[in-house]
């Protein structure tokens, strides 16, 4: 390829990518903010099986007057307690932490969220990782 499709394509992949870790820091900080607790319910999901077993389900909560559902991925230490192996529920209650600002954007308190600076962190090596990546292929395409 091109010195210039190469540029071209590092003008457009790098803000989309900045935009999405950004995106992420956000509401890592919005939740730790404003987060408040509710009770949510789980809903029928599936197993997924394989290296990283796990428990794939929607999550109903309450925020304000909103009743909202949000996709989680529960381990099986933690989905145990609220389903069984055939994954049907059991105890369907569960803690929900949402942000009252923007209630879209939740976590389960069984399963918090890292700390901000560590996406953060993440975020800063992806960063130098892509930019990398671009300027070499960049230095080494034909003029």
């Amino acid at each position: 390829m091109r010195r210039r499709t190469w540029l071209i394509i590092a003008i457009i992949a790098i803000p989309l990518w900045l935009l999405g870790a950004g995106g992420d820091i956000a509401e890592s900080f919005l939740i730790r903010k404003e987060g408040r607790v509710t009770i949510g319910q789980v809903n029928q999901g599936d197993w997924i099986r394989g290296k990283r077993r796990c428990y794939k389900t929607e999550v109903s909560y309450r925020a304000g007057d909103q009743e909202l559902r949000k996709e989680f991925r529960i381990p099986p230490h933690e989905a145990s307690k609220f389903v069984d192996e055939n994954g049907t529920v059991t105890s369907p209650g569960i803690e929900v932490l949402y942000a009252p600002s923007k209630p879209t954007v939740a976590e389960l308190l069984i399963m918090p969220s890292d700390a901000p600076w560590i996406s953060i962190l993440v975020a800063s090596i992806g960063f130098c990782v892509i930019t990398g990546i671009f300027g070499f292929l960049y230095l080494n395409a034909k003029k």
